[in-house]
């Protein structure tokens, strides 16, 4: 339930946020003609956009004992998700989008992770904004055995630990200084199309919930006393970020686009290890870092868009205490979507 209650409060305030960026923006004053250099920028921002997504999606953390850094049996151990094929849709119309994703099980692959995804995003003339919501279920334990074995006996050996299971949600809103000639809408949802290169500068702040826990120890030690008081069985952090870099969008052949943008970023955190004694161990205003890598290649046309993604999403929790938890956040998707006639609309 306080899991819930922190998605819900990050939902709330991110709507709070979003209704008084909007309050300032004139109604008559559209993305179409006003805001955009038109040699530049063509823009769909009446049509619905329905985009379907292939998605390889991968989260991985790297653990530490804070307390146990210095000891002869310090280990850190490192735990990702065995790769399932996610499927979903997205809808994209003026200035809102959304988006939803869930990984497929099947008989090829059924030590594959569980997965699920819900995003959405909301967009200014300057601003862009979005929030997620991931859910992971198994992770393979890499510090152990990179690769599965398979013994002679044809007895398969998996290290996959289904009670691991994770969960996050994020904010993130950006202010792009280049309107003019720049659109975000076209390097991120396809609902412009980027006529000529263009890029820009950007800065904003991001806010993020996540947490890790099991129902056994995340690190595994030998002790001569076995004591649960120094195993932990969940990890999780608060913080809020600045961040601030450029994004940028190559145009080939009018139609034809490259677009690549990082986003560095240092945070404020809250952390906490909670141990299989459930006691709690909180570490409040540490420092951390994170940062966001994003490029795409594809080709936009008048009705329809297709192209890859690759994001990356790397965070680095407490670096007062040398970063003892650390989690990175991957994918690569495919999009084919199409653009239905402006006599579709929507309610608003």
């Amino acid at each position: 339930m306080k899991v819930r209650k922190y998605l819900y409060l990050s939902i709330f305030i991110y709507f709070l946020v979003i209704q008084s960026i909007f309050s300032q923006e004139n109604k008559s004053d559209t993305l179409k003609n006003k805001t955009k250099d038109t040699t530049h920028i063509e823009s769909f921002y009446s049509n619905i956009c329905l985009t379907n997504l292939m998605v390889a999606r991968t989260f991985d953390f790297t653990l530490s004992h804070p307390y146990l850094k210095n000891q002869a049996n310090s280990t850190a151990v490192t735990y990702q998700t065995v790769l399932p094929v996610n499927m979903g849709l997205a809808l994209d119309y003026k200035w809102l989008s959304l988006e939803y994703t869930v990984g497929l099980q099947t008989g090829l692959n059924q030590e594959a992770s569980w997965q699920r995804s819900f995003r959405t995003g909301i967009t200014g003339k300057r601003i862009w904004a979005k929030v997620f919501w991931q859910e992971y279920q198994g992770f393979k334990d890499f510090s152990l055995d990179t690769v599965q074995t398979l013994l002679p006996n044809n007895t398969h050996i998996s290290n996959l630990r289904k009670d691991i299971y994770a969960q996050m949600a994020y904010i993130g809103v950006m202010y792009a200084f280049n309107k003019k000639t720049y659109s975000h809408l076209a390097s991120l949802f396809q609902v412009d199309r980027q006529r000529k290169s263009a890029g820009t500068w950007a800065a904003g702040f991001s806010y993020a919930k996540n947490y890790i826990q099991a129902d056994s120890a995340l690190i595994q030690y030998d002790y001569k006393n076995k004591n649960d008081n120094l195993d932990i069985k969940r990890v999780g952090s608060g913080f809020i970020s600045l961040q601030g870099g450029y994004a940028h969008t190559f145009v080939i052949k009018k139609k034809w686009f490259f677009h690549i943008s990082l986003f560095p970023a240092f945070s404020v955190q809250n952390n906490h290890i909670r141990f299989m004694n459930n006691r709690l161990e909180r570490f409040t205003f540490v420092y951390g870092f994170n940062t966001e890598l994003q490029s795409s290649f594809g080709f936009n046309s008048d009705k329809f868009f297709v192209g890859i993604k690759f994001k990356n999403m790397l965070f680095v929790d407490n670096l007062n205490n040398e970063g003892f938890y650390s989690y990175n956040l991957s994918q690569f998707r495919f999009f084919l979507g199409f653009r239905l006639h402006k006599k579709y609309k929507l309610f608003f």
